[in-house]
């Protein structure tokens, strides 16, 4: 079963995920402030979650009958996330980036779902029924930490 569409989307999502994993890592390393540990530990969670699911979706890509992006052009290219040229930065300006940056995610993997969906692609729209549900949670839990 090939969905052009749902492979592009895919791959642009392995784009996204490439960029947030390397600003994950960014703010990992470069948090200063009260919160250091709680957010230097929950960024590790963050990219060890981005990294599984960079490898899935990108191999899903290949079930399909597609080419994952393998350059860091083409990640630049595709994605849709920026990447964070900064490097000292307070829990809140982390707090508040990756709860757009999920926010973004959660919206475009409910975009893939519906087009997975229209394709009959199950395997696909399972995997990303999934992470909406994790996005869903980490949302609430990044709002929570907000106020």
């Amino acid at each position: 079963m090939k969905s052009n569409q749902v492979i592009d989307m895919l791959n642009q999502n392995v784009a996204d995920l490439h960029i947030l994993y390397v600003k994950l890592h960014n703010y990992h390393w470069n948090v200063e402030g009260r919160q250091f540990f709680e957010i230097h530990k929950v960024t590790e969670e963050y990219y060890n979650h981005i990294a599984e699911l960079y490898d899935a979706v990108a191999e899903r890509v290949l079930q399909l009958g597609g080419k994952p992006p393998v350059t860091v052009k083409e990640y630049l290219e595709l994605a849709q996330l920026s990447e964070e040229k900064a490097n000292r930065f307070g829990s809140k300006e982390i707090i508040d980036g990756l709860f757009d940056d999920f926010t973004y995610l959660l919206n475009s993997y409910r975009s893939i779902l519906a087009v997975a969906e229209e394709n009959g692609d199950v395997v696909t729209a399972d995997m990303v029924s999934d992470t909406i549900g994790w996005l869903e949670k980490t949302l609430w839990m990044l709002k929570a930490t907000q106020k």
